[in-house]
């Protein structure tokens, strides 16, 4: 299929392209929920943000509702403080590198060196601790787990401000008119039937008249 090195395990394939596109979809349904709650926030310009920015919009959101909708503000709370943790270790895979690990098999490995802070200006970048590990299938069902828990959360502020709506068959206009016609047309066929029948039954009814030689 390829010449690219990919691991043997169909499995940990499947398990790192859920929890890329799990992100990227959990992510699109955040700014969603940002318009929810803000209707003057702009959906494009939000979904065009990096995964911190992102979070920090919703965040500054939430922190709005906090006495209109206390229930939204504490799922809100939640979600946000999962999806930056998640936003970390997505980053992790995106930015880790394969090896052979010590069972002979390929699996991304994740190296960061620490960094100290740094100021620049008004600027100040906090440092990073160092970070070695594999990721392994056991990290990313963890990682789907707690994506699924910022999903509930944020379906969950949906819900309070745009209620869902009691499931309902609805009827175009065409249709609606073919089906009056048909209920019209089978009403004056059973008058029709029901004249003709009425009909029927008095010339059955009416005296015969002897004939004459």
């Amino acid at each position: 299929m390829t010449r690219i090195a990919l691991p043997e395990s169909d499995r940990y394939v499947f398990r790192l392209g859920a929890a890329v596109y799990g992100f990227a979809s959990v992510s699109s349904f955040m700014a969603e929920v940002i318009c929810h709650m803000d209707p003057e926030r702009s959906r494009p310009e939000l979904e065009a943000k990096m995964g911190g920015r992102l979070a920090e919009a919703f965040n500054q959101t939430v922190k709005k509702i906090e006495h209109l909708e206390p229930e939204a503000f504490v799922a809100g709370q939640q979600a946000y403080e999962l999806f930056k943790t998640l936003n970390d270790e997505r980053s992790d895979i995106i930015h880790s590198y394969p090896i052979t690990s010590t069972t002979g098999n390929q699996i991304l490995h994740r190296r960061q060196d620490a960094t100290e802070s740094r100021g620049q200006g008004d600027t100040l970048t906090r440092g990073k601790p160092a970070k070695h590990f594999e990721v392994t299938d056991q990290f990313m069902d963890t990682f789907l787990a707690r994506l699924h828990q910022v999903n509930k959360h944020l379906y969950r502020i949906r819900d309070i401000f745009r209620p869902p709506v009691e499931p309902h068959v609805t009827v175009p206009e065409e249709d609606a008119a073919l089906m009056f016609s048909v209920v019209l047309a089978d009403s004056c066929l059973k008058l029709m039937a029901l004249s003709i029948t009425r009909k029927a039954s008095s010339l059955c009814r009416a005296p015969r008249k002897g004939i004459r030689s």
